[in-house]
């Protein structure tokens, strides 16, 4: 039998479920309990006896058990219900379009639930951008209340990551959540606005540029304009 009475209650930073329970009943049973119970008299009600005995225990205990560590603190926001279902849908889709990948499927099955696929990443999204916007609203109302918690919450998007995709392709309307594919669509999207400075049928956009092998000769000025121009006073104005 255990030499531990399991009614006695044990300090909570013991991790009892890691401990050796065999150390802890071998050196308990070791316990000369007789000379423990000399050592307290005289007990009229045995309180000395008890608390000697409980000491006891509990040494035995630090001995044989770990002590528990301290929990993690989860400082990121929780995910809605709503959120956590649409993620498992993913996962789910996910899983389905690798096997149908690696099986004998028709195309048509597999872009239709690529689709399906892309169209859930876009209520994900929605989710998201939903979420964040109740929270800074939140955030703005108890600003007057309570600015920690303002000041907390702006703190926590002082440095934000955002993410990108999927992108719908404006030519045949699919969303596109592959990464190889939204880098090629970003490619050709930023290119777009460039021109290339080795074309010969570059427009040129500024006509009217002086060039620095141009002669000023319309301009007719001599000796006296110059040191008239030099008597100008120009207003400064001093800064304080």
């Amino acid at each position: 039998s255990s030499g531990i009475n399991a009614e006695w209650p044990l300090r909570p930073g013991l991790n009892l479920q890691k401990a050796d329970l065999d150390g802890i009943n071998d050196d308990l049973m070791k316990v000369d309990w007789n000379q423990l119970s000399e050592l307290c008299k005289p007990d009229e009600d045995g309180s000395l006896l008890a608390e000697l005995i409980r000491l006891t225990v509990l040494q035995v205990c630090y001995i044989h058990a770990p002590v528990k560590e301290a929990p993690k603190v989860d400082k990121r926001p929780k995910v809605s219900r709503s959120r956590r279902i649409l993620h498992r849908k993913r996962k789910k889709l996910k899983g389905r379009l690798n096997c149908m990948k690696h099986s004998n499927c028709t195309p048509e099955s597999i872009v239709k639930l690529e689709n399906e696929l892309a169209l859930l990443a876009f209520e994900i999204q929605t989710s998201i951008s939903n979420e964040l916007r109740e929270r800074e609203v939140k955030a703005v109302e108890s600003m007057k209340k309570n600015p920690k918690y303002f000041f907390s919450y702006a703190k926590r998007f002082s440095k934000l990551k955002s993410n990108i995709g999927p992108l719908r392709n404006k030519d045949t309307g699919q969303l596109h959540y592959n990464p190889q594919q939204m880098a090629d669509m970003l490619q050709k999207q930023y290119s777009s606005v460039f021109s290339d400075p080795n074309n010969p049928e570059k427009r040129n956009t500024m006509p009217h540029t002086v060039h620095s092998s141009d002669n000023i000769s319309t301009i007719d000025f001599d000796e006296k304009d110059i040191i008239g121009a030099k008597k100008k006073k120009v207003p400064t104005a001093t800064l304080r």
